[in-house]
């Protein structure tokens, strides 16, 4: 299995940055940081999610998943990374579904290609999610993009639009975006003493990473995710991980083996605070495609 490669990186030698308007310039800018950080943690990026509080959180993520795809549907993965989604849409379904997955970073699709060469219900392509058109409309049963990749799109709109055309009838959305105001933002914001930590638009850095390398990404609130994503029927916002995404709270459950104990707390939080979903690090919204 070879990566297919498409056109859909944006150069930004190739623009000419006085045209843009502040998020269409940092657009440009969000989606060659974003490759450059994705490649740099290429190599020790599944090893960043091996701690309890992941592995509790992808059997979450899992469960979801497991109530929206059915044997035979045709999955497309923005922001795949190193396929982690197939990983767990593969415990419930086996091989009975056809998996594509696009990203922007080589470096990580060659880490999805070691891991699954030899699947032959799998592809993976360099694409950005802002240009689909290597993808023919009404061609997937659902679209999936998993903890946080969507947010990395600041071009949210042309996302949503290339979304819902690649989308079949009454296929399904699953995806999960940064909350803008996690009690992980707040915390930030009030240990470093910068409000910089509650803006829409913010520098980000995954958990366990350290050192000055940043990715740009855009940041939810059930509110703008209702007016965004109006086009979907059935829409729904739900949260995950409060307290375990800020620093201090989280040791206890970081341990692999603590993965059971760090699901429990996960679930036992998400019913209790299910009226502020806004506190949570991640959002998650599934709807369905209305043509």
């Amino acid at each position: 299995m070879l990566i297919n490669f498409f056109k859909g990186i944006t150069n930004m030698h190739d623009k000419q940055y006085c045209q843009f308007k502040k998020y269409e310039f940092l657009s440009v800018l969000s989606n060659e940081e974003s490759r450059l950080y994705y490649d740099s943690l290429a190599n020790v990026y599944d090893q960043l999610y091996n701690d309890g509080i992941s592995l509790a959180e992808n059997s979450i993520i899992r469960d979801m998943l497991c109530k929206h795809l059915y044997k035979g549907c045709k999955v497309l993965d923005l922001g795949c990374g190193s396929g982690l989604a197939y990983e767990l849409i593969s415990d419930f379904l086996n091989t009975n579904f056809n998996y594509t997955g696009v990203d922007i970073s080589y470096n990580m699709l060659q880490q999805a290609q070691i891991k699954y060469s030899g699947f032959n219900n799998v592809d993976f392509y360099q694409i950005n999610m802002e240009n689909l058109s290597y993808f023919n409309t009404n061609t997937f049963d659902a679209v999936i993009s998993l903890y946080g990749s969507f947010s990395h799109s600041l071009k949210y709109k042309q996302s949503i639009n290339e979304i819902k055309r690649v989308l079949k009838p009454n296929g399904i959305i699953f995806i999960m975006v940064y909350s803008r105001f996690s009690l992980r933002n707040i915390f930030r914001c009030m240990t470093k003493f910068t409000i910089s930590s509650l803006s829409e638009v913010q520098l980000y850095q995954i958990r366990k990473t350290k050192g000055d390398i940043f990715s740009y990404a855009r940041f939810y609130t059930d509110k703008s995710i209702k007016i965004i994503f109006h086009g979907f029927r059935n829409l729904e916002i739900k949260g995950l991980n409060a307290c375990l995404e800020i620093p201090l709270l989280n040791q206890a459950y970081l341990p692999e083996e603590k993965s059971r104990s760090a699901k429990k707390f996960l679930l036992n939080e998400s019913n209790i605070i299910s009226r502020f979903k806004n506190l949570t690090h991640s959002l998650v919204i599934t709807g369905d495609n209305i043509k």
